[in-house]
């Protein structure tokens, strides 16, 4: 009988994890069959009950690392192009993280995209402890936000949550159109409405008065 090494069934639960997460978002937790799941590793569903006691079990597991998978990708993003944990001028950073995630291509890229916008409406439908480990990640998303905030932006600390709810709605309802026309219309609607509440209140007062200055006025008919 073959040995495998003490790390062996450490790694194949990895990549079991990493398989489930790509296929629950790709096809939704109910559609995605562990048959499915073990096969495309070579396995078969008896050996999934070496790794894991149930499908929630794997669920929970494959939320987590798909929340890590996105807070990876949010210490990636910087001003300059080189990554930077602990850039934040003014809440430029949320606005070009908000320009990635509500993007085209992550619109088309459901299935190594978010998890959130992927899972939400199933997560909330589902066991308490699926939701534990989704709020634990929730979390850590937010706290990373919290520490891109410059100093004394009190205001939008407070708008954090809804600025992330604004992001995964938003692409959520892009998906849900047939039209690539209204898609692109409610991601350019995001990306702006992010852009406002990313500005501190100053700036966000100096944006709308300078706005309000270039309004033309009407002209006048005889």
């Amino acid at each position: 009988m073959a040995r495998y090494k003490p790390e062996h069934k450490a790694q194949t639960r990895q990549k079991l994890v990493e398989s489930a997460v790509t296929a629950f978002r790709r096809n939704g937790v109910d559609s995605a069959g562990l048959k499915q799941i073990m096969q495309e590793l070579g396995l078969t569903v008896g050996g999934f009950y070496r790794h894991f006691g149930s499908k929630t079990e794997l669920v929970q597991s494959a939320v987590a690392l798909g929340l890590a998978q996105s807070i990876k990708r949010m210490r990636q993003v910087s001003s300059s192009g080189v990554t930077d944990e602990h850039s934040s001028d003014d809440g430029r950073w949320i606005e070009r993280f908000a320009a990635g995630y509500l993007s085209e291509s992550h619109r088309l890229s459901i299935a190594d995209g978010c998890v959130l916008a992927a899972l939400g409406s199933e997560i909330a439908r589902g066991d308490d402890e699926v939701k534990a480990v989704c709020e634990a990640g929730l979390q850590q998303v937010h706290a990373e936000l919290k520490r891109k905030l410059p100093a004394g932006t009190d205001e939008l600390d407070e708008r954090l949550w809804g600025l992330m709810a604004l992001e995964v709605g938003g692409l959520l309802l892009s998906r849900m159109v047939a039209s690539e026309k209204t898609a692109g219309e409610i991601l350019e609607s995001c990306r702006r409405t992010v852009t406002t509440l990313a500005q501190p209140p100053a700036k966000r007062a100096q944006r709308i008065t300078a706005t309000r200055g270039k309004t033309k006025r009407p002209v006048k008919r005889a």
